[in-house]
């Protein structure tokens, strides 16, 4: 596999033919290299640890869980869920709910982002089901709506995960590459300061001798290029 040589992953012949059977059932056999890049890397990352809980007999599979016990309680009092107004639900009941949906919904997983992600979503969805359900049964009545909090749809920062810092790394690649295609070496080099490196238009400007006016306009052309790119439109 071409792109274990390019990331250093050192795959085998036997894991690379392993690699390939597995990607066939999750991506649409029309899907673009990009997708397939994107997929493929967080297989790469999260496939060992699915397969893991997803198999009852596999050694780790006890050590694993309790593991992600810990991630689910986490996850819960972020989101304000590990607690109930009248005590009636316990936080490690909560924790057995979630992890029953979890341990449910891993077939549906299909590596489009880094399983932490994934599970973090299924995680406080079930459980925000889960208490709504419950008062609007005792109250006989529908519950205010649960699904408001913006924090679902991001993850544990404090949460460290290699599958993101390895995307991160391969879109900053794919990123650069494209630019460089477009003709103008400095694009590539302007917008890498400016993006990854956070630095100011006026200093940019010093740094290449031109008008911060001229950076700006550069960088627009940056943006139009990448999102134009077929490639850049597999990553959104």
């Amino acid at each position: 596999m071409a792109l274990s040589a390019e990331l250093g992953w050192g795959l085998s012949p036997k894991e690379a033919e392993s690699y390939a059977h597995a990607l066939q059932s999750l991506l649409p056999h029309d899907a673009s290299y990009a997708e397939f890049r994107k997929v493929c890397a967080y297989y790469h990352t999260n496939h060992a640890l699915v397969e893991v809980l997803r198999n009852h007999g596999h050694p780790s599979n006890t050590h694993e869980w309790q593991v992600w016990e810990v991630n689910i309680a986490q996850i819960l009092h972020k989101n304000g869920l590990a607690w109930s107004r009248d005590g009636a639900v316990e936080l490690k009941d909560l924790i057995q709910i979630a992890q029953a949906a979890l341990l449910a919904s891993l077939p549906s997983f299909r590596y489009k982002s880094s399983f932490y992600t994934w599970a973090y979503k299924v995680v406080v969805l079930c459980i925000r089901r889960h208490i709504r359900d419950t008062k609007a049964t005792k109250r006989g009545h529908q519950a205010d709506s649960l699904d408001e909090n913006p924090e679902l749809d991001l993850p544990d920062p404090r949460q460290i995960d290699p599958s993101e810092q390895l995307m991160g790394s391969m879109l900053h690649h794919t990123i650069h590459a494209i630019l460089l295609q477009h003709g103008d070496e400095r694009l590539a080099k302007i917008f890498d300061l400016y993006a990854v490196h956070d630095r100011p238009t006026a200093e940019i400007a010093r740094t290449f001798d031109l008008h911060p006016s001229r950076v700006r306009a550069l960088l627009t052309d940056a943006r139009k290029v990448l999102r134009n790119h077929p490639e850049m439109q597999a990553w959104r």
